[in-house]
């Protein structure tokens, strides 16, 4: 397969820290990764010292990103070219790619890191796709428009969301196949998933908040609304009130993006009780959170940059900058190899 080298056009920092799978290594261990979807870009941070590292030379529109358990390869998505890429962390170079399909969003990898799943949003399709060797080993139909994919906790179930489809499906990853749907009121756009697999929470399209699905009876049985769209302020691209959710560390609260009114909203789910709110800047887009649980990113899509977020205080530290133009999407931070 034919490789690439992408171009690394800054080195800021070498010192990075922590791990993204349970156990907390070493400081220079862990790393954060940012798609800038607007253009051609994946940009390295580091999310201790909030610097730049480099930046990588990429399709245009990446869109879905996902880095294998050790953190020796990137896979990112570009929902212009429909291709697969795979990056070799270390050197920045592409070392593998594969057409997967229309519009592929965001990834998500089994536990073991053999596959990954990708929503086709313009093919109605999931691509399963092998990643040693590459290749599409299969495509599963499914509800209109899935959109972001998400593995549990304990690797039995893949859920994805239906943007136009309005259901959260779910996926027997051990079978390769589609299981059931669980019919939404609205498009699902990002989901979280609780820790022991027994709770799905999904942010709808002209909702700001979220539902609670339950994916034993295969329904949703609570809506929680934090807000109305104010009168006279226009509808947001895409119907997007509520695009990211991030359960804490703890799982007893859960962030969620506000991208109507350009806040963070915190909810404690044993009441359901909107405790806290943090500003941001324009369309809070992607969560992602340090391991050791103290700092929490969210990327600003029409800000061009990303907030890093001091949990205990509910204050942000600072924000990464980038070019104007750029539109920061995806997020993750992950293992450094």
């Amino acid at each position: 397969m034919m490789r690439r080298t992408l171009l690394i056009t800054a080195v800021v920092s070498a010192a990075l820290h922590g791990d993204l799978h349970g156990q907390t290594p070493p400081p220079a261990r862990t790393t954060l990764w940012v798609t800038l979807g607007d253009i051609d870009e994946l940009v390295e941070v580091d999310p201790y010292t909030f610097k730049e590292i480099r930046h990588l030379k990429t399709d245009p529109k990446p869109h879905g990103l996902a880095v294998s358990p050790d953190g020796s390869r990137i896979y990112v998505a570009s929902d212009r070219t429909g291709d697969l890429a795979v990056i070799d962390a270390r050197s920045g170079v592409e070392i593998g790619r594969v057409h997967v399909g229309n519009d592929p969003n965001q990834i998500t990898l089994t536990r073991d890191g053999r596959f990954a799943y990708v929503p086709l949003r313009d093919d109605n399709e999931i691509a399963v796709v092998e990643l040693n060797p590459l290749r599409v080993v299969k495509k599963l139909p499914v509800a209109k428009g899935p959109h972001d994919a998400y593995t549990s906790d304990d690797g039995s179930r893949i859920y994805v969301g239906a943007q136009f489809g309005n259901g959260i499906i779910a996926i027997d990853p051990a079978a390769q196949s589609v299981l059931y749907t669980i019919p939404t009121a609205d498009g699902v756009r990002p989901l979280a998933i609780a820790p022991d697999g027994k709770t799905v929470y999904a942010a709808l399209s002209h909702l700001i908040g979220f539902v609670v699905a339950d994916p034993a009876t295969h329904k949703v049985t609570r809506t929680v609304e934090l807000a109305t769209i104010p009168p006279g302020v226009p509808e947001p691209y895409l119907a997007t009130f509520t695009h990211s959710l991030m359960l804490s560390p703890d799982a007893k609260e859960l962030w969620v993006t506000d991208c109507v009114n350009d806040l963070i909203r915190i909810v404690r789910l044993s009441d359901m009780r909107e405790i806290s709110q943090i500003r941001v800047g324009k369309f809070p887009h992607w969560f992602t959170m340090r391991p050791d649980g103290k700092v929490a990113f969210v990327s600003l899509w029409d800000s061009d940059a990303i907030a890093a977020i001091d949990v205990a205080s509910r204050k942000v530290l600072t924000n990464v900058q980038f070019t104007r133009g750029t539109g920061p999407k995806r997020i993750m931070v992950a293992s450094k190899p």
